[in-house]
């Protein structure tokens, strides 16, 4: 887990998060600075992610990124919930069955491989799909076909050690996305889709660098529209809480450390 179209895609940063006093005006003249008081929001940690992605030292005689400021700050992420009709795998989704009525809504966990070969969890806070110029791709067989480069940028939170907290353990000890299912009939459900999200509390901590970024590009299989490479960056925290809510239908799950 380039040209020219950028999309916004799946999960982001939500109309509803508050901004803090002078801080708005500040960022548009440094995209790092943070609210001197209160929770980092959704726009500070991918502000401090995408800045670590394209950071780049100048010898290695030259200090690495500073993401320090992080270290010990409260979070408190929103994310959009998309229906499932629209998830590609990597964001957070929603399933309606009409027959049992049941609104089904997945945070979606995904894994993160270092350079060393170990795998950690992260869940994601913002998605971003850049697309090149189609290109033209051919198989052993003479057959040919365009396929079109696409770079995916993928923000998100882990934990510090490779598990990350509130997220379930299926049987041989591997994360499973968490799942929340709601009856309610299908108007109701219409209704609770509507800015549907999910918000992420905890606090910023771990080894440090706090945060990282990986690249990785899988070839393409000839069916395959996108020939796609991935950047995924995370920042390492104590994830204490997911509330899984929505304008209409109020707050449908709590998840925390205490109530597990």
């Amino acid at each position: 887990v380039l040209g020219v179209l950028l999309t916004s895609h799946l999960v982001g940063c939500s109309k509803s998060e508050e901004t803090h006093g002078g801080v708005a005006a500040a960022s548009k003249a440094d995209p790092l600075a943070l609210p001197t008081s209160g929770a980092l929001t959704t726009q500070n940690l991918v502000a401090y992610l995408r800045a670590r992605l394209t950071f780049r030292r100048a010898d290695e005689f030259s200090p690495d990124f500073d993401d320090s400021a992080l270290k010990n700050r409260s979070f408190k992420a929103v994310v959009p919930v998309t229906s499932g009709d629209t998830s590609d795998g990597a964001g957070h989704f929603y399933t309606y069955d009409l027959p049992s009525k049941r609104l089904r809504i997945v945070v979606m966990h995904s894994a993160i491989e270092d350079t060393s070969g170990n795998f950690s969890d992260y869940a994601a806070l913002h998605i971003e799909k850049v697309d090149s110029a189609p290109v033209g791709m051919s198989n052993a067989f003479g057959g040919t076909k365009t396929i079109t480069p696409q770079d995916r940028y993928i923000f998100g939170l882990r934990g510090p050690g490779n598990h990350l907290p509130l997220f379930p353990r299926g049987r041989y000890g591997e994360t499973q996305s968490v799942e929340v299912v709601v009856e309610m009939p299908p108007e109701q459900a219409r209704a609770a889709v509507r800015g549907l999200e999910l918000i992420f509390e905890g606090t910023i901590q771990g080894a440090a660098p706090l945060s990282a970024c990986y690249v990785s590009h899988d070839p393409p299989e000839f069916d395959a529209i996108y020939d796609i490479t991935w950047h995924e960056c995370v920042v390492s925290v104590d994830l204490r809480k997911i509330t899984v809510q929505s304008p209409s239908a109020g707050v449908l799950k709590v998840l925390s450390a205490e109530n597990l």
